[in-house]
């Protein structure tokens, strides 16, 4: 008898497809906002470079959030004991 597979997906499995999924789209879009400031009527070369540095740091805080806040958590712990 062959072994059976399962049909459902973990928790952990689907949050790691999603936030594959979501970081991209949202660092993406918030750097087609930051192109407003290179090309619209406020030309600001500041302006889109914080809006592409937004953008990365969105996608950096959704792919790796925990590990992120969880290394600020232990700098934190050392500082304050």
């Amino acid at each position: 008898m062959a072994a059976s597979t399962p049909l459902a997906a973990t928790g952990d499995t689907i949050a790691q497809n999603l936030q594959n999924f979501v970081a991209p789209i949202a660092g993406i879009l918030i750097g087609l906002v930051g192109l407003k400031y290179l090309f619209g009527e406020n030309r600001s070369l500041a302006g889109f470079i914080g809006f592409v540095f937004l953008g990365a740091c969105v996608f950096a805080l959704i792919r790796f959030g925990s590990v992120i806040l969880g290394a600020l958590g232990g700098i934190l712990k050392g500082i304050l004991s």
